[in-house]
């Protein structure tokens, strides 16, 4: 099963302060953090956690003070098309929770 949603593109899902929770993480495999880097010529080290994060194995996107993804801008992400798999995924892996009527549940 998986979700099929009419994203509006609105972002929400960029912002850790929507899910109200303590913590939130956007988790990047070294190879995501690499291309993410090039892509953007920026020192990783600026935008990520690298490594062993608060008891965390892995590298994860930076927050800003806001709770928005470091990586959003006004037109959505600025690293879309190098965007780590768990952004990717992460639309087919629950319903939008900002607009659950855009998403639909089906077999694959």
């Amino acid at each position: 099963m998986a979700f099929v949603t009419q994203c509006k593109n609105c972002s929400m899902c960029c912002n850790s302060k929507a899910f109200d929770c303590d913590e939130w993480f956007v988790s990047c495999s070294d190879e995501e953090v690499k291309a993410i880097s090039i892509h953007k010529g920026i020192d990783s080290n600026e935008y990520f956690y690298i490594g062993n994060r608060e008891g965390s194995k892995n590298n994860a996107i930076k927050t800003l003070e806001n709770g928005d993804c470091v990586f959003k801008t006004d037109k959505g992400c600025g690293v879309y098309s190098v965007r780590p798999e768990v952004c990717k995924k992460f639309a087919e892996s629950s319903p939008c929770l900002f607009f659950p009527e855009r998403s639909t549940l089906v077999s694959n």
